[in-house]
């Protein structure tokens, strides 16, 4: 069984139940970067009343989650030696705890090594912009969700994957989600769910800075995009969107999600066919 991040909601239901008959599946389910990203985030935002769940999640068989349940457990960045500073990597987990972690030299080395490892000897602007796009939407963990020094239960993480064809990046938090987000700013108080919030920010650059009217991190992702072959993949609260990117705009599909605490953006792209979740 693969369990991408469109899974995710059910598979959390699945876990809850303990008693279900497809849990024995998600145990054993091969999970992509995102989804096993989701899984850790959701595992640590869990109660004391909630242990077993938390628990089952541990169990599930999969290096990948273990990976990043690791780096999560960590408590410092883990520092690349001087001779990897720039160099290429199959896949990269950042943890965000507070406005230093972005504003560091290593989470500069990090994003320089996600645009080396995509772009396969190609120096289109393209990867170039993706490189800025995926700094924005870290930066949100701690502009947007909330995240910072003074509540260590809330944290995010940024992680990417490359292939020989394209890759992935995700950007997961803990935080206070894009509905809470927004209303912090008086001209989006009128969104109440999680739906609209999502359509805000990205058909309308909804921001919850009050200096500024609309917001450009969304903006400049899809902008990017538009160059390759991309499907964006947003969830907060309980909604989750696929996002096309055209030359006329982000097109967006949304679905029912389980209500879930903060939210994750992330975008798969290809140079050559259909972006996929790669499964470990």
């Amino acid at each position: 069984m693969n369990l991408g991040l469109n899974q995710v909601s059910s598979a959390i239901n699945i876990v809850e139940q303990q008693n279900s008959p497809y849990l024995a599946a998600v145990i054993s389910a091969k999970l992509s970067l995102p989804s096993a990203v989701a899984l850790a985030v959701y595992r640590r935002t869990l109660h004391s009343d909630q242990l077993e769940s938390a628990e089952t999640i541990g169990r599930i068989e999969s290096p990948l989650l273990a990976e990043i349940d690791s780096r999560i457990n960590q408590q410092q960045q883990a520092r690349s030696s001087k001779n990897s500073l720039f160099t290429k990597q199959e896949r990269e987990i950042y943890m965000v705890r507070n406005p230093q972690d972005l504003t560091s030299n290593e989470f500069d080395f990090f994003c320089d090594r996600f645009r080396r490892s995509i772009t396969n000897g190609k120096k289109g602007e393209g990867f170039i912009n993706l490189r800025e796009a995926f700094f924005e939407m870290t930066d949100n963990v701690v502009s947007h969700a909330g995240v910072s020094s003074d509540d260590p239960s809330l944290f995010g993480i940024a992680a990417y994957e490359a292939t020989p064809a394209g890759g992935c990046f995700t950007v997961c938090d803990s935080g206070c989600g894009f509905v809470r987000s927004l209303r912090l700013n008086p001209r989006w108080q009128g969104i109440t769910t999680h739906k609209e919030a999502i359509s805000a920010v990205v058909l309308r650059q909804a921001t919850s800075r009050l200096s500024e009217t609309t917001g450009g991190g969304f903006k400049g992702l899809f902008a990017a995009l538009v160059q390759l072959n991309s499907v964006t993949l947003l969830r907060t609260g309980d909604s989750f969107a696929s996002i096309t990117t055209t030359s006329g705009g982000p097109q967006i599909t949304f679905q029912a999600s389980k209500m879930i605490t903060g939210s994750q953006v992330s975008v798969l792209f290809s140079t050559t066919g259909h972006p996929s979740e790669k499964f470990h």
